[in-house]
């Protein structure tokens, strides 16, 4: 298993999409957790989509997505 090393990325952007595709979480520090909410109040239940982008230690940029399930 392949485990990423905080400490060696680069330029990192990380959003979180409702399934609206508005913006409910945005960071550019890889140490940075996402606690469920935007605005202050807990995001619906139901999927949200996530994509990463970032520079990885040998220089090559890596783009990532996935989504995720809310469940209250």
């Amino acid at each position: 298993m392949h485990v990423l090393k905080l400490a060696l990325v680069k330029n990192y952007s990380l959003r979180i999409y409702n399934r609206y595709g508005q913006v409910v979480f945005s960071s550019t520090n890889p140490f940075e957790k996402w606690d469920g909410s935007f605005r202050g109040q807990p995001v619906d239940t139901g999927s949200c989509m996530w994509r990463a982008e970032y520079i990885y230690n040998n220089g090559n940029t890596l783009k990532k997505e996935g989504s995720i399930t809310i469940v209250h």
